[in-house]
């Protein structure tokens, strides 16, 4: 007798049968569609990242800052979305090499030029991680299961504990159950009954749940997702924004550093005519007060002979030292040691006669002159004596400074025109520095201990372009000495060896902190107060050099720092 087969189980087969391979080929769709849109999206969204790190590393790149660009690209591995990235720099080569560990099934690498204005800063080649896929296509699979699984449990369950009822209380399940689903509970099946026709209905309103309930499930997870991408895309808005600010605090600082160089030619050219008139007054007047010191007459002079010789014997030894501008150290206490010497040799008006030797500088030629100070009329001749001395003096300070000023316009107007740039020529350390410190003169004096350490040595380089380095680094010198009090030493050397001329300023003021010595040849970055200074005279320094084929470098630490600017050995380069 042929075995009678149960409904029940054959129903609960086929629905078994039915149910997973429907979850399966669903699946399997979904796998597939959602892998080709995820792909897509994803390939759309890495050329849209590709576009945004290009913008990003534009600036890094420009200003060959390769350590920011470094970090922008660490940054964007450990995001997890990049999993390789090669950075070239068009200025400085390699910048970092990431590639992927192995290359992704899906998203093609992309690689941009990093421009601006035309001009190819570097090159990026980006690799992107296909985790998000792998992921997506891992959580179907196992939904795929958890839901066969279930499937297979829930039919076990009917058929053991469900389906014990008779026909007539078939009905009863399948309209607790579409009850159910009226009120929006997918999850409960209805059990399947004994007769086929039911069963039927049974399994198509459980099929037509279940599917609700993984769209639902669906939906659920694809909300989710985009809140997590709204975040994404709101984070990536907020870091754009940040950049785009910083952009124009950039933008607004370089239209700043525009017009102040506008504003400079102008100041350059209306001051050429007051410092060509102040220079030919000073030299006319120079040559004036010359002329009398050759003469050695005073036609007003109430005197004559031996005092009128006097006159002369002091014009001629205190002019030569006002034309060398040679300043001694000590005024105070020489004044004190030439009165005693005075007073011992029984000059009358002993310290004033002092106190006008040693303004002129003359102070150790006095033995040449003693005889002639016992006589009474030797004081007005010093008087008259030294009120041209200082004339004389001033009118050398004057024609230095207004030459001084006449170089550093010229120096600027030929940076403001670098095409006007000079032949660079041998020129002496120790003249240009002297120069300077002429200059600096009444402000290294209050209380600042000056030390020369010069060798006679030279350099090619442009004199004028030079003499901004060392005014700009001597007088940072000085001001950080005035911040620490205004007493202190300031100690210049010049020095040659092994193929380098080094030219070395050291003063003892407090130091640059160590939190900010990085960035001080940084443009428009300074410690001073406002008003002292706007933070370009390093980077000025610095650029300067570099064209001189030169280098700077700086040493500090508290109460001591030293600024060492290095040139190539001209004896070397003629070998």
């Amino acid at each position: 007798m042929k075995r009678q087969r149960r409904l029940l189980s054959e129903t609960q087969r086929m629905t078994i049968l039915v149910s997973a391979a429907i979850i399966v080929a669903f699946e399997i769709a979904t796998i597939i569609f959602m892998t080709s849109a995820m792909t897509d999206d994803l390939i759309r969204s890495s050329r849209i990242v590709a576009d945004e790190i290009e913008v990003i590393l534009e600036d890094p790149l420009y200003n060959i800052d390769d350590d920011q660009a470094r970090r922008i690209a660490e940054a964007l591995l450990s995001s997890g979305r990049i999993s390789g990235i090669v950075l070239n720099s068009s200025a400085t080569g390699e910048v970092i090499s990431r590639p992927a560990s192995a290359p992704s099934r899906y998203i093609p690498p992309v690689h941009r030029l990093v421009e601006r204005e035309g001009l190819v800063l570097g090159e990026v080649y980006l690799e992107f991680s296909d985790s998000e896929i792998r992921g997506m296509r891992l959580r179907f699979i196992v939904l795929a299961l958890v839901i066969i699984g279930a499937v297979i449990l829930a039919n076990l369950i009917a058929t053991r504990f469900l389906i014990v009822k008779k026909i007539s209380r078939e009905f009863v399940p399948i309209r607790e159950g579409i009850d159910e689903i009226s009120r929006g509970n997918y999850g409960r099946p209805i059990a399947p009954g004994s007769y086929q026709d039911l069963n039927a209905l049974i399994v198509l309103i459980n099929d037509m749940a279940r599917h609700i309930l993984e769209k639902n499930r669906e939906l659920t997870e694809a909300k989710e997702g985009l809140e997590e991408r709204v975040a994404e895309r709101t984070a990536e808005l907020e870091r754009s924004l940040q950049e785009l600010e910083d952009a124009q605090a950039r933008l607004v600082e370089s239209e700043r550093l525009s017009a102040l160089g506008k504003l400079s030619a102008g100041i350059a050219h209306e001051l050429n005519t007051p410092l060509a008139a102040i220079s030919s007054s000073a030299g006319a007047l120079i040559y004036y007060l010359d002329s009398q010191e050759k003469s050695g007459q005073d036609p007003d002079a109430p005197w004559n002979g031996r005092m009128n010789a006097l006159y002369t014997s002091l014009l001629q030894m205190a002019f030569p030292r006002c034309s060398q501008l040679v300043f001694s150290q000590g005024g105070r206490a020489r004044k004190e040691e030439l009165r005693i010497f005075l007073e011992q040799q029984g000059v009358a008006e002993s310290g004033e006669i002092a106190d006008l030797l040693v303004e002129m500088e003359i102070d150790d030629e006095v033995e040449r002159f003693l005889s002639a100070l016992h006589d009474p009329r030797s004081v007005e001749v010093l008087r008259r004596t030294s009120s041209l001395v200082a004339a004389r003096r001033t009118a050398q300070v004057v024609a230095v400074a207004a030459g001084k000023g006449e170089k550093v316009v010229a120096a600027l107007r030929a940076y403001l025109h670098p095409e006007s740039e000079g032949v660079l020529r041998p020129v002496s350390l120790e003249d240009g520095i002297e120069s300077v410190l002429t200059i600096l003169y009444n402000r290294i004096k209050r209380g600042i201990k000056l030390t020369r350490n010069f060798a006679d040595l030279r350099v090619l380089g442009a004199a004028d372009q030079l003499g901004q380095v060392w005014m700009n680094l001597i007088l940072n010198a000085i001001q950080a000495i005035e911040s620490a009090g205004g007493e202190g030493e300031i100690v210049i050397t010049t020095e040659s060896d092994g193929g380098e001329v080094r030219v070395i300023i050291e003063d003892s003021g407090p130091g640059i902190p160590a939190g900010v010595q990085e960035k001080i040849f940084d443009p428009f970055f300074t410690t001073k107060e406002h008003g002292e200074g706007i933070g370009l005279g390093l980077e000025i320094c610095r650029t300067i050099l570099t064209k001189h084929q030169g280098s700077i470098r700086f040493t500090s630490e508290p109460g001591k720092t030293r600024f060492t600017v290095v040139f190539p050995d001209i004896v070397e380069q003629s070998h």
